[in-house]
């Protein structure tokens, strides 16, 4: 059975999975904020943050103000704590855990990012390293606190509607590595529950049930431009409706975001610009 450790950024500042206030989302950017600057002059922001309707599962402080001072944001999904209390988080960023002899291991250890984000600023973004477990997995994660302390999640049931994507930013610094993400809605186990996998970077990797076996390998989709390059931030995107998750559900507790580098220790995994839009 898998375990689950919690992490947070006051713990690990080079990993952005900082807190969030619910209640005052602009100053939280689901990283931690080295101090970040705009991107150099004459820098065109991508297209990703020209669309409507964001769903921000992790974005620097710089483009999450950016959002929101144009009222692009319909719900921010980035971890926080309910009522700020350190022990019941609304949601976290779960690094899963092995037993390695001497009780439980997170499956990732925090690696420190280089150079600038996905949309060339200077605020951190999700990195991690695979550790010597044999196996890696990590997932944005709604509490049962966050679920009653929520009424807005109401508005994921609008995913199941209109023209929405899931937009990754994602980096590798070495070739041929893969990683699999995983979408999920609804309780683990449920009936109406549903789940979507897929795989960016190069190559293949397996999707593993809850056993440990693998149940089927998944080959790296392209990246927006069609052409993967080692150590450039490449785009990826995935049509909602393409996914077959159900939205419209009422939320639950559960993984609703959730990504596996493998189990090859020091294999690195860079998340960036990680939210639902309409384009």
């Amino acid at each position: 059975m898998k375990k689950y450790l919690m992490i947070f950024a006051a713990a690990l500042a080079a990993i952005s999975i900082a807190s969030c206030k619910k209640d005052n989302p602009d100053t939280g950017d689901g990283g931690t904020d080295n101090g970040g600057t705009n991107p150099p002059a004459g820098t065109t922001l991508p297209a990703s943050l020209s669309g409507s309707d964001y769903y921000v599962i992790a974005l620097g402080s710089e483009e999450y103000a950016l959002l929101e001072e144009n009222d692009k944001v319909k719900l921010n999904l980035q971890p926080y704590n309910v009522g700020d209390n350190p022990d019941k988080p609304g949601i976290a960023l779960n690094f899963w855990t092995y037993n390695y002899g001497a009780g439980d291991q997170p499956t990732y250890s925090e690696a420190t990012p280089e150079g600038t984000n996905f949309y060339g600023f200077t605020s951190t973004w999700v990195c991690a390293a695979v550790t010597a477990g044999g196996w890696s997995g990590a997932a944005y994660f709604i509490t049962e606190d966050g679920v009653t302390d929520r009424t807005d999640l109401d508005l994921m049931k609008d995913l199941a509607q209109g023209d929405y994507y899931l937009h990754i930013g994602y980096k590798s610094d070495e070739p041929n590595v893969c990683q699999l993400i995983t979408l999920n809605w609804g309780k683990e186990g449920a009936a109406d529950a549903t789940k979507y996998a897929f795989a960016i970077g190069e190559g293949t990797i397996g999707e593993s049930d809850a056993s440990g076996a693998v149940v089927k390998t998944h080959t790296a989709m392209k990246p927006v431009d069609g052409e993967f390059n080692v150590g450039e931030w490449e785009e990826y995107e995935i049509k909602l409706s393409d996914t077959g998750i159900n939205y419209n559900i009422k939320p639950a507790s559960s993984n609703f975001f959730q990504f596996s580098s493998g189990g090859v220790q020091g294999t690195k995994i860079q998340l960036d610009a990680v939210f639902f839009y309409k384009k």
